[in-house]
């Protein structure tokens, strides 16, 4: 799809910062941005336990919507957002920017080419923990889930992305090093 532009943003501590910078209105909540008639499509980038509640307010303002990942906390939570979507005939992705990087691009080719050989094993190892995040930010708030369903959402997509195939064992194993 081309000729989007991005009009208006809401929530959040950088919307006012970044409206102008984007030539965007910004609106004091998600009700009044899904209220606008030039709004086509929303970008719910926000923490993980408002995915559903927002999700489900724009399927119902009948806009299609991009989530950030993770879709949501729960299986639930995921189930509840497709239902709204279905029953008002929005479409909704979920990010996976994983497969737009240089080197995962680089890798799905030297695969589908048959210069890696066949895959065996993919381990995944986050280069960080903390993300360098102050201890109070939303992502370190153990209701909005763990570094499994933050940074785990993307090894698992790119796993099934390099493989093209769902896993049949999978094992976790992982700690908090920053505390």
């Amino acid at each position: 799809v081309t000729g989007g532009r991005f009009v208006a943003v809401a929530l959040g501590s950088r919307a006012a910062a970044m409206a102008p910078e984007y030539g965007a209105e910004v609106e004091p909540d998600a009700t009044a941005l899904l209220a606008r008639p030039d709004v086509d499509v929303v970008v719910v980038a926000t923490p993980h336990s408002t995915h559903r509640e927002l999700a489900v307010e724009a399927a119902y303002a009948g806009k299609h919507i991009y989530l950030e990942k993770p879709m949501a906390r729960t299986v639930e939570e995921c189930d509840a957002i497709l239902s709204a979507a279905k029953a008002n005939k929005v479409v909704v992705t979920v990010a996976k920017q994983t497969r737009h990087m240089e080197m995962a691009m680089k890798a799905k080719e030297l695969i589908e080419d048959g210069a890696i050989g066949d895959i065996r094993i993919i381990r995944a190892m986050s280069p960080f923990s903390d993300y360098g995040l102050p201890s109070d930010h939303w992502l370190n708030d153990p209701g909005e889930g763990d570094c499994c369903l933050e940074w785990g959402s993307h090894a698992c997509d790119a796993f099934r992305w390099f493989t093209e195939s769902d896993a049949t064992r999978v094992y976790a194993d992982y700690a908090n090093v920053s505390a």
